[in-house]
């Protein structure tokens, strides 16, 4: 799972020609979801970077058979997002309710213990 990936820019990928662009998106939407995968098991929250990527393949195939710079540049947006969420995701600190509630309390009970004092 942690093994060594090749890295794909996706500036590399939409200057390529027509065929070698549809698979290696293809190749970069794995790679994503794959890590999307990797966050989600590590416990970060990951709905909104799945649901932005959910519609991918259905715009690759627009674009794919359109083949119109425009499509793609849709399919690009599309992956940049994702990876914008999936950074923010990452970056997360997940917060405990238990813990915060605990301390709220302990807060309001040394506030309440000082006025009675």
């Amino acid at each position: 799972m942690n093994a060594k990936r090749e890295v794909l820019n996706l500036d590399d990928i939409s200057s390529k020609p027509f065929p070698n662009k549809v698979e290696e998106y293809n190749q970069y939407y794995a790679d994503l979801k794959e890590r999307i995968k990797e966050a989600r098991i590590n416990g970060k929250d990951t709905f909104i970077a799945e649901l932005n990527i959910h519609n991918f393949k259905a715009k690759l195939h627009i674009a794919e058979v359109t083949r119109e710079e425009k499509d793609f540049d849709i399919v690009k947006t599309m992956l940049v997002k994702v990876e914008k969420e999936l950074k923010e995701a990452k970056e997360e600190n997940m917060v405990d309710i238990r813990e915060e509630i605990d301390n709220g309390a302990k807060r309001l009970m040394d506030e309440e213990s000082k006025k009675i004092s």
